[in-house]
Formats: structure tokens, sequence, C-alpha cells
């Protein structure tokens, strides 16, 4: 988080300090008022009552909080109420009530005083009312200001990212493919030591480009850039393919690779490449946490819940302590782990399979426990394009596929261009 972005968050959680200080201001006030004072919501619950209230309402409850207020909740020119008490006796109570909100959400403030001959009604919960009603909009404009700020800056932000990996990824392409060339042309004549080096050239350039492209495609499903081509992909070849890509790394840590795949399940429609992509961020992690002898594996299986399907990944790996789950989707953030300090990663796989996953109309969930394994979900609909509109050029493409079965669709062209 860059300084900016940094006191943008601090004034916003300055400003609801201040804001969670106004309630606690007005509790205070209420508390000594001589005039009986409630909270009520839009159902004519109570929610807040002042002891001056509860001493008029005492034959009625010990606590009126949770009791319902059974006289007209608005009454700004002030109304009577006869309030009848257990030995009979008869009090006149002028009540008035003025529109609010407390914990966030629409409620009435009443004010109940006791007519006495020759008192003038006061209004003084009505001005305690205006006064803090006057202060909680200038502080809630502050904040909408400042939300707006960390929105400009959020922007310029995945700009910058996306602009800056574009200018990086075509130099890079050429150093490694200059490196490439390099090496086969020279391949006789070198020694071990330099074979060794043009290796180290290679292994941390292309793990540079991942990265790079990551950012990118990052950037792009923040920004709403992402498009994603939505087709009928066939699952077990889809996982198949996955599988292929970690093998190797899976065998030279000895781990057990098992698949699991329930027999119906024949296709899903989504984006092949960006699925393939969220597996493969999976399996690589099962792979890369996972110590040498252990097991990794991946079931597909129907959810429960009609229209779902579930890509799970799991390992025998070192696990996740319950405390760093909620972290584990943010962007740039590896947690730390003494088991794991010198495994390469920015932190920029997970955050971008969540939101590729979103995209999709689906999730991914995580369960896990330390020194027994995780368990990775992926969830997807069985048609994506039923939640995302088909691009038009797909459309055109396949109109044999668009306009079948129930999921016909329609396209209304409007060209003033004969």
């Amino acid at each position: 988080m860059s300084s900016e972005d940094a006191q943008l968050q601090g004034r916003i959680d300055e400003l609801n300090q201040r804001l969670q200080l106004s309630e606690e201001r007005l509790r205070c006030l209420m508390s000594l008022s001589a005039d009986g004072i409630l909270i009520v919501d839009t159902a004519g619950t109570i929610q807040v009552a002042n002891p001056a209230a509860v001493a008029l309402f005492s034959h009625l409850s010990s606590t009126l909080v949770g009791c319902t207020f059974g006289y007209p909740l608005l009454a700004e020119n002030g109304v009577e109420i006869d309030l009848v008490q257990d030995n009979g006796a008869m009090r006149v109570l002028e009540m008035r009530g003025a529109a609010t909100t407390w914990n966030e959400a629409a409620a009435i403030m009443i004010s109940l005083r006791e007519i006495t001959q020759g008192a003038e009604p006061k209004d003084a919960a009505h001005g305690l009312h205006a006064q803090l009603e006057q202060q909680r909009e200038r502080e809630m404009a502050e904040l909408r200001a400042a939300n707006a700020d960390l929105e400009r800056a959020a922007s310029l932000k995945d700009e910058f990212l996306a602009t800056m990996s574009h200018e990086l990824r075509t130099p890079l392409n050429a150093i490694l493919s200059l490196a490439r060339i390099l090496h086969e042309q020279l391949g006789s004549i070198l020694s071990a030591r330099q074979h060794q080096s043009f290796d180290v050239i290679s292994e941390s350039g292309h793990h540079l480009l991942e990265i790079i492209n990551d950012i990118l495609d990052l950037t792009k499903v923040q920004s709403g850039m992402m498009t994603l081509n939505i087709e009928s992909v066939p699952v077990e070849q889809l996982c198949t393919s996955a599988l292929h890509v970690v093998r190797q790394a899976a065998e030279q840590k000895q781990l057990e690779l098992r698949v699991a795949i329930e027999p119906d399940i024949v296709a899903i429609q989504a984006d092949r490449l960006r699925v393939k992509q969220i597996l493969l961020n999976l399996l690589s992690n099962a792979v890369k946490f996972t110590p040498d002898g252990g097991a990794i594996g991946l079931e597909v299986r129907k959810r429960p819940d009609a229209g779902y399907v579930d890509f799970a990944v799991w390992d025998t790996g070192i696990g996740i302590a319950h405390s760093d789950l909620d972290r584990l989707f943010k962007p740039f953030v590896q947690l730390p782990s003494s088991a794991s300090h010198n495994i390469p990663g920015t932190g920029l796989g997970l955050a971008l399979a969540a939101k590729l996953a979103r995209q999709h109309g689906g999730d991914i969930s995580v369960e896990s426990r330390m020194g027994e394994g995780s368990r990775f979900t992926l969830t997807l609909p069985w048609n994506a394009d039923d939640r995302l509109p088909l691009p038009i050029a797909d459309v055109a493409a396949e109109p044999s596929k668009a306009h079948s079965g129930e999921s016909q669709r329609l396209i209304l062209l409007a060209e003033d261009n004969e």
C-alpha cells in the first residue's frame, strides 16, 4: 500500500472513530437529560432509553430496550399522551419525534416530557438531535470524499501496473529469446559452470515473466477489462492437462497424485484457459507446500445444490493457520512460515485465482489445519454463460450453439448503414 493510500485509509479510520464517538456523546447527553428520551427503530422497537424514560414507564418494564413503543412515532409538533399507572394515577406527557439514524440504520428520536401547569415545553431533544445530525452529515461528507480519493488512487495504480507490465514484458521476452539462441550456438564450447549460468538466466527470466503476467491479469480483472471466452470445456481433459504440467515437479518430490472425477460430469461452460490457470495455481501450491513423500489430489464432484461443480485440490502439506485464512486471497500477501520461507512466490496467484473464479460466477474456499494439509475448493457454475453474457463475437461464430434448446439468445442489431 502506498503512503498516499495509507494516509487515506487512516483518514477513513479516524472518521469512523469520530462517528462512534458521536453516538457515545449522544448516550452521555441522554443520560443527563431530565426529559425521557427514546431511540426507536422503524418497526417500533425501542433501541435506547435514557434513565428518565425508564422512570416514566417503570410500571411496564424495568428496561425498555426491546419493548414495542405503542404510540405514533413521528410527532414533530408535539402531541399529548395519557399514561395510566398501576395505582390508577394519570400522567400527561408531551411527546415529540424526529427522524435520525442509529447504528447506521433509520430510526426515530422521541422526547417525553411530563406536562405541569405553567411550564412551557422545551425543545432540548430537538436541538440536540439537529446538532448531532449536522455533525454526522459533515463527517459522512468527509468519509465519502476520502472514499472517492481512494477509488481514484486505486484506479491510477491499476493503470500504472498494467502499463508497466506491458513495457517490461516486451524487452524481457527479447532477453529470454536471445539468451536461448546464444546458449544453443555456444553450447559446445561452454563449460559446466557457464551452462549453469545460462540455466539461471532462463529460470529467473521465466519466473519474472510469470510475475509480470500475473500482475497484468490481476489489474485487468480489477479494472473490469478481463473478458472471458466462454465455451464448452471437457472436464476430464482439462484436469489431465493441468495435472500434466505439475506431474514432473510432483515426481521429483515423490508425491502421490490422486484423481477422482464423478463419471456424469462431462463438460462445463467456462473459459478453458482461465479455469486451467486457476487449477494450475492450486495444484502448484499443493506441490510446493507438501513435503517429500506426501500426496496431493484433485477431485471433481457435483454440489448438492444443482447448477454448480466443485474442483477440490487437496494435499498432505504443512497446512495453514486458522488466523491466516482470511489473508490468503489478498494480493501481494505471503504468509509467514518457518517451513516455507525459502519457497518463491509473490502472493499474486491466489488473489488472481479467486477473482477469476468470481468472474465466472463461482468462488474459492479453503479448509486447512497446521501440519495436516489443506483443501482448496473451486466452485464453478455448470453454465457460466448464464451468469456472464456471451460476447457477440462468440455468438456470431457459433449460431447453432447460441440458438439451441432452452438457452436461445436473440440479438437486435440497429445500424443506419445499409
